[in-house]
């Protein structure tokens, strides 16, 4: 009988070991998610969350699982992302996710799909829970906004340029030269000088890359920026003075313990004979949480437009402003005011040579989605 019990004791020792290594594991696989989630990892969070939630036995804990992953792919927002995210949103809703945010990120992700009536629907879902929110009604009226559009469309014809484009992300470009046979852009492609892969896209850190047009008015094939434009980290979204010789970028690094959220910075270059000087990093209120990036500047070289989520905005990211006060000194940031930003964000500013700028938000009410947007100042 001892050696029975002993046997007994024995297996329930292992067996409560088990349970134990198991529920630690499960715990690993989530923080693990959360952890890559907080730092904006989304496409290798999504990974982690599925492993959790295979392995996850409560119903009210898969169905959270479930809604973590819509939001992964969510934020991924490529257009095969985007399905999965429906997919997901579907499926949380079906499991009882219990919290409203659900159905306006479902609506969200079906009006980028041009899904506008099925939106709609969860929207106005949304709003009978959140009546306080502004952000169904906005969503609503852009459903309705984008529809008529599509059905009324301009006779402008918009077309890829082919040679600058891949599977990878490509954007954010600007022109190298007054003549405008020269355009820079940001890519992922294979190629570049970043080798690792982004946790957040699961594609190639983006490097600066160019073409050039010939007197044909034909491009050249796509030639990245050489070391030390571009780097390990993300090069991204240029911007020239009128002469071409001053380029201004964003730079983002990857997340460390100096700073637990990756964060952009704004570096500074100008034109060295055929090549480049070393970035320098402009002087602007760096901490290890805030974000700056897509820098654009005006035609006189004084005046410098960026976003950033900064202190002192309207939520999300906003479009500031700094002055060129002397050489390498510039002006305290200065929002643009509640007319262009948002609650949500605000990127990629453009101020043209007649005074007028240009940016994207998924703010104002538009197509869905990161649209854009054209600003003109009052002159009093």
């Amino acid at each position: 009988m001892r050696n029975a019990l002993s046997l007994l004791s024995f297996v329930l020792v292992l067996s409560i070991t088990a349970l134990a290594q198991d529920g630690y594991q499960k715990k690993t696989k989530k923080s693990k998610a959360d952890e890559a989630f907080l730092v904006q990892n989304y496409y290798d969070a999504a990974a982690l969350y599925k492993e959790a939630y295979l392995k996850e036995k409560n119903r009210a804990k898969k169905s959270e699982l479930t809604f973590l992953q819509a939001e992964c792919w969510r934020m991924v927002a490529t257009p095969q992302a985007l399905k999965k995210a429906e997919s997901m949103y579907k499926r949380a809703i079906k499991a009882k996710y219990p919290h409203a945010e659900v159905y306006l990120r479902y609506a969200q992700v079906l009006q980028l799909q041009e899904k506008f009536d099925e939106a709609v629907e969860q929207y106005q879902k949304y709003q009978q829970l959140k009546p306080e929110d502004d952000r169904p009604a906005k969503g609503i009226e852009s459903c309705a906004f984008a529809k008529e559009a599509l059905d009324n469309p301009t006779r402008y014809v918009v077309d890829g340029l082919d040679i600058a484009n891949s599977r990878a992300n490509d954007f954010a470009p600007s022109f190298g030269s007054g003549d405008y046979d020269v355009l820079f852009f940001t890519s992922a492609r294979e190629g570049g000088i970043g080798k690792g892969a982004d946790g957040s896209t699961g594609q190639s850190y983006t490097d600066l890359w160019s073409v050039k047009r010939d007197k044909r008015g034909s491009w050249s094939k796509p030639v990245v920026f050489p070391e030390p434009m571009n780097t390990g980290a993300h090069e991204a979204a240029t911007s020239l003075n009128k002469r071409g010789n001053e380029m201004y970028f964003t730079r983002c690094e990857e997340s460390s313990k100096e700073k637990p959220v990756p964060t952009c910075e704004i570096y500074f270059s100008k034109k060295k004979g055929k090549g480049w000087t070393a970035p320098v990093l402009l002087p602007l209120p760096y901490d290890s949480l805030t974000t700056f990036g897509h820098p654009s500047i005006s035609e006189d070289g004084k005046i410098l437009y960026f976003a950033s989520d900064m202190n002192g905005g309207f939520g999300g990211k906003d479009i500031w402003m700094v002055k060129k006060m002397k050489r390498d000194e510039w002006s305290e940031p200065i929002n643009l005011g509640d007319q262009i930003n948002t609650s949500s964000d605000e990127l990629f500013p453009f101020i043209h040579a007649d005074g007028a700028l240009y940016f994207a938000s998924n703010g104002h009410v538009g197509m869905g989605g990161m649209d854009i947007y054209k600003a003109e100042f009052d002159v009093e």
